[in-house]
């Protein structure tokens, strides 16, 4: 029979871990050149570490009963997976890359009943919320992918879930006493 405890700390430390490497290798990404092999790459490596974080931040608040937040990360997977098919080796579908937004909303919803959460992270989730939408409709109106907005949103999303992973760290702490 597995070890409870060291379930859990896997959990939360995997989730950590997924956040922050979707977090440098985004910025990372975003230093190289534009639509380059290696930009596209940080990219894909970066999305599918945040699906990972997400998959076991889910089953986390999961065993914590925190099953609507739960939906929120099993969706916020979702919403990386749609980023991640976006790019491919020398291109990236900025079509499928707006359309994002649409698991993006119900995703900071949902995770607004994360009690493990501070109320001023849970409100938090808007601003990039509402800077996805706006690119949304920026992009089908004909405006550029690559505009103030895609920055914004993408840089409070990887702040967002780097503060995700420090509140699941604490949160198991106070759970099982350490400090």
């Amino acid at each position: 029979m597995p070890d409870i405890n060291l379930e859990n700390k896997s959990l939360v430390f995997l989730a950590a871990i997924g956040f922050f490497l979707n977090a440098a290798l985004g910025l990372r990404g975003y230093t190289l050149p534009q639509m380059s092999y290696q930009q596209l790459l940080c990219f894909q490596m970066a999305d599918a570490s945040a699906i990972m974080a997400a998959v076991v931040a889910a089953r986390y608040v999961g065993i914590r009963s925190e099953h609507v937040a739960a939906s929120g990360f099993i969706l916020l997977g979702i919403t990386h997976g749609i980023s991640l098919s976006s790019a491919g080796v020398d291109s990236f579908n900025e079509e499928r890359g707006i359309l994002m937004i649409m698991p993006m909303i119900p995703t900071f919803i949902l995770l607004h009943w994360c009690t493990l959460f501070p109320k001023w992270l849970r409100l938090a989730g808007l601003f990039p919320a509402a800077s996805f939408l706006y690119l949304y409709v920026h992009v089908i109106s004909g405006g550029a992918y690559y505009d103030t907005p895609l920055v914004l949103g993408y840089i409070t999303w990887l702040f967002i879930e780097l503060c995700w992973a420090y509140y699941l760290i604490k949160d198991w702490k106070a759970q099982t006493g350490k400090s």
